[in-house]
């Protein structure tokens, strides 16, 4: 499985193929991921602004977006 990550300096969010899952974690560190977007469809590379995550899922070639 692969992954992929982005932060808005807050937050890292990381893609996660095998889980199917984008997950959350504060800058600070991460004793336990939060599952931020779950039921992914092979989610591959992520972006992030101000106010939105990005990533595309590979499986469907969809690109998903989900407020912060």
């Amino acid at each position: 499985s692969g992954a992929a990550l982005a932060s808005d300096g807050v937050s890292v969010y990381v893609t996660d193929q095998g889980n199917d899952t984008v997950w959350k974690c504060p800058v600070s560190g991460c004793p336990s991921p939060i599952a931020f977007a779950l039921g992914q469809n092979d989610p591959h590379g992520i972006a992030v602004d101000d106010t939105t995550v990005y990533w595309a899922n590979n499986g469907n070639g969809t690109v998903m977006k989900l407020a912060k």
